[in-house]
């Protein structure tokens, strides 16, 4: 009873943190559009558009684990 418990509790734990993944994606991507804005209009170097596509690129990552993670929490 003990292991279905805490399997259970994987899976949700699991499920929530894809979520919290998700949402740094959709955070980290409108940031990107900001960012682009302002080096449209000159305010800000074009440099910080790279950082904020590697933020993207790194969040996106964590989406993957966080996928794999659940996948196993499923199994």
């Amino acid at each position: 009873i003990v292991n279905v418990q805490r399997a259970y509790w994987d899976l949700a734990f699991a499920l929530r943190n894809l979520q919290v993944q998700r949402d740094g994606v959709r955070d980290a991507k409108e940031q990107y559009e900001h960012n682009k804005r302002l080096v449209e209009e000159g305010q800000l170097a074009p440099i910080d558009i790279v950082a904020s596509e590697t933020q993207v690129a790194n969040f996106e990552q964590a989406v993957y684990e966080a996928l794999n993670i659940v996948n196993q929490a499923e199994n």
